[in-house]
Order: C-alpha cells, then structure tokens, then sequence
C-alpha cells in the first residue's frame, strides 16, 4: 500500500502554530532530554556516533511499545556526524530521539550537519501537523545555532513528511536558508545525495506494507494488553465468588474462556487487522478491526467446547467490539486518515461499539443468573 504524500494528511499549511492533528497525543512541555550515548563536543555543535548503542536499541523498542514515547527527546541545536566542514551539507530533524536517531544511522560514512528542532518529542510527520515543525522553527533554531557562519552553502535539507508545516519562502525571508526537501525514508539520503540533491518518484511516495504496519502496531497492542489486564483480572476475581465461597482457583477456572477468549482479542485488535488492513473490508478502521474481531472470536466459540449459547454470542460481541475500538486507535498510524475522517468515524463507530459493549456484558450476565452462580464458561 503507498500513498503519494507531503506530510501528515490532518496537518495545517505554511505558518499555523500548534494546531490538532489526528496523530499521537498532545505535545508535552518540560520535557527532560535523553542524553546521546558517545557524544562529545565539536566545534560549535555536538558530535554524535552513527552506529547506535545498546541503550538505542532499548529505547527504539520502548517507544514502539509505548513507553515513554512522549518523552524521548534529545535537546534542540546543531548535531553533528563525522568531520563536517563548511561544505558539508545540513539536515533538518525534529527533537524525537527516535527520528534523530534513524537520520544520525543512514548517515554513516558522511560528514553531516543536523539541525535539530524542537518539537516537543514529537516526530516530524506528526509535528508538522501539530504546529512544531515548521517555519518559525526553522527560523529559530538557524538563527540560534548561527548557522550561516558554520556554513558556506544556504541549503536546509528537510524531510518530506515536514512539508505541511513548512513554507520555504517564508524560511528563505526569515534565515536566508533554502529549502530542499530530502527523500521519505531516510535510508534514500545517499542516494538522493548522489543525484545532486533530487528526489525520484520513489523516494517521493511513502511505503506502507506489512513489516511497517506491524512495526507502529506495538502502541496499540499494549493498549489492548492494559485493557485486557483489567477486564481480565476483575473477570477472575468475580467469577472467584461461588456459592461455596471465594476461591483464586474457582476464579480461574470459571474464567478460563473469558481469559482465552481476550488474549485471542488482542491479537484481533492489533497484529491481524495490522498484517490484513488492505484486504479487510470496510474503509474505517473501526469496521476492519470489528471484522478481525468477528472472525477470531467465530473460530473460537465454534471450536471451544462446553460453551453455552448465551456466552458464545456474548464472547463474539465483546470481542468484536474490543477489536474495533482499539484498532480505530490505529488510525494515528497509519498514511491514510485525516482530521474529519478520525472525527467520522469515530461519531459513527462509537455508539455501535458500546452498544455491542453492552449487550454482549448483558448475555453474560444472564448466562450467570441460568447457571446459579458467578461463572464464566
């Protein structure tokens, strides 16, 4: 799946500061910046390694868990990889360690300026949209690092994917910099450099194919974790209450469905849709992931033995359900969602997820009441 693309698809044009965007969070403040493993002073910049350490592997992984994620940022200023001089060329990146970090690593073997914005721990696709990645602090940080006396050349190496917040006149005005805008993925920077600074068509689209979509699916799966922690913890302990008195055991037993059935959830809610997104039907999200659930929970009900009627239809309710709304979480994720789209969907879908929600508990709830005590299977 590729998508011809500027930037974010909810973002505002040229000069808008701080605005809403359908993708992550709200941008945090008084963020405590993480320090970058090996590096040193150089110049009037910091020198930093191209080859990551043990300590940005783990923390790679944490933010894809999301961990942290809001807060992983290194300062704002001047970076720099290698020996650059004068000459050198200068790439301009948001403060998320995360895209700092990707950018330093395709960097390898050349000697290269970073311009490091603040974007509040925001990466540069998402900060365009929000406002912190754009002109004014192009502007700003140019200025602050005194760019124009460290380097010869008045070219600013962009991404993309920071378009929507940046107009490169007002740049020119405001720091005598021009814009260039570099390649989607960073690992084309070698080879948009070697062909003079131009981007081709490829370069220009960016990619969303399976490996990528299971990479951003780690926020949403530990969503659904926490979820299913909570709703499976108060199952085991309410279905612990019997008519022979309160037992952990009794709990799991009688849970033990309800607990198998959740687990199959998040992986319905998260990795399947993920892995299936172009082939499930259904524009929204909400609709692909209540799909995935449905079909997960169908197999399991139809398989599972010693299930009653009312707690097969209230597991195949739930667990669709459960699947739709985490998966509409996903459309932060993923290149083909905008602002008015998210606020669609997420009108339209929420009702007949809580409806779904509701009377899936009520089955449930009958199937106790027929079976004279507090069970789950």
């Amino acid at each position: 799946m590729k998508k011809k693309s500027t930037g974010c698809t909810c973002g505002p044009k040229a000069e808008k500061e701080e605005t809403s965007c359908c993708c992550g969070p709200d941008t945090q403040e008084n963020i405590t910046y993480t320090p970058v493993s090996g590096s040193e002073k150089y110049k009037t910049a910091i020198k930093v390694p191209s080859k990551w350490c043990v300590t940005d592997h783990l923390g790679q992984l944490s933010v894809r868990l999301g961990f942290n994620r809001m807060r992983y940022a290194v300062k704002p200023g001047l970076y720099a990889v290698g020996s650059p001089d004068k000459n050198s060329q200068v790439f301009v990146s948001a403060n998320y360690k995360l895209s700092f970090d990707i950018l330093r690593r395709e960097l390898a073997g050349l000697d290269a300026w970073i311009l490091v914005l603040d974007t509040k721990s925001v990466n540069v696709w998402c900060a365009a949209g929000k406002g912190t990645f754009g002109t004014r602090q192009i502007i700003i940080q140019a200025q602050k690092a005194k760019l124009d006396r460290v380097v010869a050349h008045k070219n600013l190496i962009v991404p993309q994917l920071g378009a929507p917040g940046v107009a490169a006149h007002l740049v020119r005005r405001g720091c005598g910099f021009r814009v260039i805008y570099g390649p989607i993925e960073a690992s084309d920077i070698k080879r948009f450099l070697a062909a003079g600074l131009k981007a081709d068509e490829k370069q220009r689209t960016v990619g969303f194919g399976v490996l990528k979509r299971l990479e951003v699916a780690g926020i949403e799966f530990m969503t659904a974790v926490k979820f299913s922690f909570c709703a499976i913890a108060a199952a085991i302990l309410a279905a612990g209450f019997t008519p022979q008195g309160f037992s952990l055991t009794a709990g799991w037993n009688n849970a033990l469905y309800f607990t198998t059935a959740f687990v199959l959830a998040i992986l319905s809610a998260t990795i399947i849709p993920a892995a299936l997104l172009p082939v499930l039907p259904g524009r929204m999200f909400s609709v692909k992931g209540a799909v995935s659930g449905l079909l997960v929970s169908v197999i399991f009900v139809l398989t599972a033995k010693g299930m009653t009627p009312l707690s097969q239809a209230a597991t195949v309710l739930l667990t669709s359900a459960f699947s739709s709304f985490i998966f509409m979480n996903y459309t932060g994720t993923s290149t083909f969602t905008s602002l008015t789209g998210v606020k669609k969907e997420v009108t339209v879908s929420e009702p007949v997820i809580i409806g779904s929600a509701v009377l899936g508990l009520v089955l449930q709830i009958a199937d106790f009441v027929l079976k004279g005590a507090v069970k789950w299977n």
